[in-house]
């Protein structure tokens, strides 16, 4: 369907060449452009998958540079269960015999390591998602390029890969500001705050749930 429509859009942007009075310069760009969408969608799984990879040795380099761990968010998010584990049971136990503030802080610890697991996920499905778009309407998309008025479109799709393409790599440098930065484990950030009382600790830690979960989501809108 791809390779018909190319074929197609070619013949509009002759048509279109002729119509101004036989340019040469339109011909040959048209032309050209034919050429290039043709080889693409021949060659767009093989193209698609190298781009997508190619991208990925890129993030993993990031990643792999400024930790041990390649994916700093799960390893954040296991640390956060396991905070949890070590210091919220006892304190939901102790709910019905005082209420306290320190009650109030461990349900919110686990509110925000459910929210920025809730997020960890979104992301993974979105790009996974969004990938999937990209490469299924890919074909169609980049036959418009030949076509005069038409390769606009194609242009905008391509600006539109190339984002996505971003998006592990921004991924990796926010793993890496979070290794930096000592925020990559909740015992990191607890530690942090040791000659504080552990109340501040636990308000340390889902401040930097919160932030971390925000800044996941946020990371289409930053590569756009």
């Amino acid at each position: 369907l791809s390779i018909g429509l190319v074929a197609v859009t070619a013949l509009i942007g002759v048509y279109a060449a002729f119509v101004e009075g036989g340019n040469v310069r339109t011909l040959c760009t048209t032309l050209l452009k034919y050429v290039i969408a043709a080889y693409v969608i021949s060659n767009w799984t093989s193209l698609f998958s190298t781009m997508a990879n190619d991208m990925l040795t890129v993030t993993q380099t990031i990643a792999s540079t400024s930790s041990s761990t390649n994916d700093v968010f799960n390893a954040s998010q296991q640390s956060l269960n396991t905070y949890y584990q070590n210091t919220g049971n006892g304190s939901i136990l102790q709910w019905f015999n005082n209420a306290t503030g320190q009650t109030i802080l461990t349900i919110l610890t686990a509110l925000c390591a459910f929210l920025e697991a809730a997020a960890y996920a979104f992301f993974c499905l979105w790009y996974t998602f969004w990938g999937a778009i990209l490469w299924g309407i890919g074909p169609i998309i980049i036959a418009l390029l030949p076509g005069a008025g038409l390769g606009k479109y194609a242009t905008a799709y391509l600006s539109k890969v190339g984002e996505w393409l971003l998006w592990p790599v921004l991924y990796a440098i926010l793993g890496s500001l979070m290794t930096a930065l000592n925020m990559n484990t909740a015992t990191n950030l607890a530690n942090a705050s040791a000659s504080n009382s552990q109340i501040n600790a636990q308000v340390f830690i889902i401040e930097t749930a919160v932030a971390l979960g925000v800044c996941l989501l946020t990371i289409p809108f930053t590569a756009h």
